[in-house]
């Protein structure tokens, strides 16, 4: 059985300081910094924080002497007592909920105290090696290169190229899946592919126990035993982790097997597989072969992983085209994109036809009106000659990455959705180089663009 990060050293305190000095970096103008840097120099916020503005060296020193301590408490088996220790008036946790403005769904989230948060990120850089290895080809959420345009791409591709195999489609969503990850089915997982690294599974069962005594403190007694927190920064690594187990025994374990003449045969259930975080998207070419591969996905899921699957997952035909030009079946919904089967066509390839699949991939409708309204409001700002803030800029990009990876060509160019981009690109730009908003500048491009 493979094992991974064997016996690695994350007390070095090279490698701590590395790890934490990009997260803290980062985040120098936030309060939190400013009180962990006022604690590790005996000053006052106050003046913790004019010295993280004046000074490089004061910010490079108090970071080496916090990689410092990190490494001695790893070492020295106290990580416990440094998290509490430190920045004592802080809460360990706090929990906030809020809207998500793309799904509209109630989330909360757990903000640790930033020691804790150095912690996780630690944790999460000495594990790249296992994460790496274990996360499917086809888990797309919260991975460098492989998000929701990578995911898009390959689903398109496979309905495409595959229209035998990708004709009918399962679809589930696993019930608060950070939540209700069960502490002893994670850690048993953990144990089993770190073995041999003592000291990281010592840091794991540390920030596990810690998210236990968080709630404790805070009277969550129903949070016992499960759960990471959403916005940590390793909780999307051991989600993506844990629901690899999900992930690799759909790809290598569905399967029936049939006797016929005496002779066995395995016939695979699903021909693609794709997991977003916690939503599962199948395909298969047989219909009782797609209802059963649920059934066994809903099983797996419950009893290895100690998760939920909502009972309204769905199968369901695969939309397309008949030649009469009637629209069958049903499009796709997922990622926030909507998967369009359309007409089927021939190609030859090196002498052999095949039959493929147009497919048109467009932007799930409550995206889109949220994305056109930001658009609209922006010109308008810009119209009346009024500050465009860089929060607002960059809310609209966010939309951007939707509608430049779909089929809309004829709507962005009927609103020159790229032009108003490149304005809001540019307020962004011009807002973190210190540069002032110039209103005129923004109106004369609006009036060149509309004139």
């Amino acid at each position: 059985m493979k094992t991974y990060c064997k016996r690695k050293d994350v007390s070095d305190v090279a490698f701590v300081k590395e790890s934490i000095s990009e997260f803290l970096l980062d985040r120098l103008d936030k309060s939190n910094v400013a009180k962990l840097f006022a604690y590790y120099n005996g000053i006052s916020n106050t003046k913790s924080r004019k010295r993280i503005n004046d000074s490089k060296e004061f910010v490079e020193d108090t970071i080496k002497c916090i990689a410092a301590d990190i490494s001695k408490n790893i070492r020295n088996r106290t990580v416990v007592d440094h998290i509490l220790l430190v920045t004592p008036n802080e809460p360990l946790v706090k929990y906030v909920e809020i809207v998500d403005g793309l799904s509209g769904k109630k989330r909360e989230l757990g903000i640790e105290k930033l020691i804790f948060q150095l912690y996780e990120t630690i944790i999460r850089d000495a594990t790249k090696e296992m994460f790496e290895a274990k996360i499917g080809e086809y888990q797309v959420a919260s991975i460098k290169g492989r998000g929701q345009s990578y995911g898009k791409k390959h689903i398109k591709r496979w309905i495409s190229s595959d229209p035998e195999g990708t004709k009918y489609c399962g679809k589930a969503d696993v019930q608060k899946c950070y939540p209700s990850m069960p502490h002893d089915k994670l850690k048993a997982l953990l144990h089993r592919d770190l073995r041999k690294s003592d000291m990281l599974l010592y840091l794991f069962d540390t920030i596990i126990y810690l998210y236990d005594y968080a709630n404790e403190l805070l009277g969550r007694n129903d949070c016992l035993g499960k759960g990471i927190l959403i916005g940590s920064p390793v909780s999307k690594d051991l989600c993506n982790y844990y629901m690899s187990y999900l992930y690799h025994y759909i790809n290598e374990k569905l399967f029936e097997k049939t006797v016929r003449r005496g002779k066995e045969k395995l016939t695979r259930l699903v021909s693609h597989v794709m997991i977003y975080m916690d939503d599962i998207v199948v395909f298969g070419g047989n219909k009782k072969h797609m209802h059963k591969a649920m059934e066994m996905i809903v099983a797996f899921t419950r009893d290895f992983l100690g998760l939920v699957i909502k009972p309204t997952w769905q199968k369901f035909l695969v939309s397309y085209k008949t030649n009469q030009g009637k629209t069958k079946g049903r499009n796709l919904d997922f990622m926030g994109f909507v998967f369009c089967g359309m007409e089927a066509f021939y190609r030859i390839y090196d002498g052999t036809k095949k039959r493929l699949k147009r497919v048109k991939v467009i932007v799930r409708d409550s995206i889109f009106l949220r994305g056109r309204r930001k658009f609209s409001k922006l010109i308008k700002k810009i119209k009346n000659r009024r500050t465009v803030s860089k929060h607002y800029a960059m809310s609209l990009l966010a939309y951007h990455g939707w509608i430049k990876n779909t089929d809309s060509f004829q709507f962005q160019s009927a609103v020159m959705w790229k032009e108003i981009i490149g304005i809001a690109s540019d307020i962004v730009s011009r807002s973190e180089k210190g540069k002032p908003y110039t209103c005129d500048k923004y109106y004369q491009k609006w009036r060149t663009l509309y004139a």
